[in-house]
């Protein structure tokens, strides 16, 4: 129900899914092992921390609904590369800024 809802979803697994007075709230996690730099493309699965994106979605079923996704930053592997290290992205979901 909740890819269907949420196709986004896919690449994340959902911890925790309740409902906060009139707002839907949902916990999830990534199950990607691993993260390409978005400078320069390498790979990388070493993880340097992890912190919580308070995402806000459009209402589902007229109700609002917000995400808490604990996403990874990750060490860029690529000496010659100016990126140290990056957060993961979840396409369709986040986007870098």
């Amino acid at each position: 129900m909740l890819k269907v809802l949420f196709p986004y979803l896919s690449t994340v697994i959902v911890d925790r899914l309740v409902r906060v007075s009139s707002t839907l709230r949902i916990t999830a996690r990534c199950t990607t092992l691993r993260a390409r730099c978005p400078d320069c493309g390498t790979p990388s699965g070493r993880v340097h921390s992890r912190y919580v994106r308070r995402l806000a979605d459009a209402a589902t079923g007229g109700q609002a609904t917000t995400i808490d996704l604990e996403v990874r930053r990750f060490f860029c592997d690529n000496g010659d590369c100016s990126k140290k290290t990056f957060a993961e992205q979840v396409e369709g979901l986040t986007f870098r800024y």
